[in-house]
């Protein structure tokens, strides 16, 4: 018997990945939580096979922080997130965590199937409501330069992916609980480094630049 881990921190999510478990596979086991902390106090023998790790919007550097704490534990583990928003960046950022497959909360109960199935034995899994958002930016010679002061930091990604969704400053300092003239010094930074110029600019800037990640 395989064992799956879930961890979402909304329990009706969990009820319903446990339901989705048990009608459509009959040789798995399952533990939950609403977060990886609290698998040390349950008593099993082994690491689950399959990790599925549920995300929100709010959430998503906690979800690539627990993948990472799972893989420094068990660097075979198989982890699935799990992802209520997904977008290229959030994609792109998931992968290079550690998770093997990615999967939007919107997705029919096959893609889960797929998902789940191909995890499980150490494939990658990406579902094509997310794949056709990494895909269509692709061009491999027009990336930005590759020097290492060109990459952008885990807050400057969630600052940039903000403004790119029409955030204002004020309303990202709020939502990221930071002040504006930091956000206003982020929003130098990152143009700097994506060597754009106007905000209209940035989506394109933010797809080439997620794909050059995805390669390194």
């Amino acid at each position: 018997m395989k064992l799956i881990a879930i961890v979402d921190i909304y329990p009706i999510v969990r009820v319903g990945l446990r339901q989705f478990v048990a009608d459509n596979f009959n040789d798995f086991l399952m533990i939950e939580s609403d977060n990886i902390s609290q698998f040390a106090g349950i008593n099993i023998d082994r690491t689950p096979d399959l990790f599925i790790i549920g995300n929100t919007k709010e959430l998503f550097n906690s979800a690539c922080n627990t993948i990472k704490k799972i893989l420094k534990k068990s660097k075979t583990a198989n982890v699935i997130l799990f992802d209520d928003s997904p977008n290229h960046l959030r994609i792109i950022r998931a992968f290079k965590a550690g998770a093997k497959g990615y999967l939007s909360k919107h997705s029919d109960i096959d893609e889960l199937v797929k998902s789940v199935s191909n995890v499980s034995e150490g494939r990658f899994y990406i579902c094509p409501d997310a794949l056709h958002m990494i895909l269509p930016s692709y061009n491999p010679t027009s990336f930005i330069s590759r020097g290492g002061g060109n990459w952008l930091s885990s807050r400057d990604y969630d600052i940039a992916n903000l403004l790119a969704s029409g955030y204002t400053l004020s309303s990202i300092s709020r939502k990221m609980d930071i002040s504006v003239a930091t956000v206003r010094r982020a929003r130098s930074r990152i143009f700097k480094k994506l060597n754009i110029v106007k905000i209209e600019e940035l989506n394109d800037s933010l797809r080439k630049y997620s794909l050059k990640v995805f390669e390194n």
